[in-house]
């Protein structure tokens, strides 16, 4: 290699370097020189960003929603069998039979020295309850108020999903189903055990096992709910735990 292309090869080492270094440089100048309109642009930014993530998450909510709904309307549409069908066809003959009479309803015990009613002695929480309104009262189940859902759509979906537990622990409660102490707090072990025990689907199983994935999405931080967000999620786990305690009135 002669000196010329010794040369060449040495200046052409020597612009990488300085390109390489100079890149850097002139970032930093630009920040530096720019600081103020990109300090600016750092709310407009974070705006964009959570707007983003809203938005994610409320497609994320409005399908689980909708699966729900497709849920809902599956468990009631029940094929009318064989004799309900020829029981609409033909006439009913039988002939009228009056009711018997009730007894008056009791309006007022008075001060007597007999014990109280059964219901006033045993506490609430072993009572079978004679409504859905009933369980939820006594599994303690509040679900969160319009206000909340649009002030805070965060903290109305942990409170959502805090009912949906209430309601499988209560199911396993009255049902008596075996939870192991290790698994005292796992959700997917309460999940598997009420579908192995035919409490819940297996598609009920999933809906909620997502309703559980986006809930922990909003604990952990990973995402930010909008109100309509939160108003589906709401609406979503009133069904699912109307359709979990129904299954204390089933023998």
């Amino acid at each position: 290699m002669d000196t010329l292309e010794l040369l060449k090869v040495t200046l052409g080492f020597i612009e990488k370097i300085v390109g390489a270094v100079a890149w850097p440089g002139v970032v930093l100048a630009s920040v530096l020189l720019f600081r103020k309109e990109l300090l600016a642009l750092m709310p407009t930014l974070k705006k964009l960003k959570l707007g983003i993530l809203e938005g994610e998450f409320e497609r994320e909510v409005k399908v689980v929603e909708a699966r729900v709904v497709a849920e809902v309307i599956a468990d009631q549409v029940i094929p009318p069998t064989t004799q309900t069908a020829e029981a609409t066809t033909q006439p009913d003959t039988s002939p009228l039979v009056e009711p018997e009479p009730r007894p008056p309803p009791v309006t007022d015990l008075g001060s007597t020295d007999e014990p109280s009613p059964v219901e006033n002695e045993v506490p609430s929480a072993l009572i079978q309850p004679r409504s859905i309104h009933e369980a939820e009262k006594q599994a303690g189940i509040s679900h969160p108020a319009a206000s909340l859902i649009n002030s805070q759509p965060d903290s109305a979906i942990v409170a959502a999903w805090d009912n949906i537990e209430r309601a499988i622990l209560s199911v396993i409660s009255r049902k008596g189903l075996y939870i192991g102490e290790r698994n005292v707090y796992s959700v997917p072990v309460w999940l598997a055990t009420l579908e192995k025990e035919k409490a819940i689907t297996l598609t009920e199983k999933s809906i909620l096992e997502e309703m559980y994935f986006l809930r922990n999405k909003i604990t952990h931080n990973q995402t930010y709910a909008n109100p309509s967000a939160a108003q589906s999620y709401v609406g979503a786990s009133k069904s699912l735990i109307r359709d979990l305690l129904t299954q204390l009135f089933k023998k």
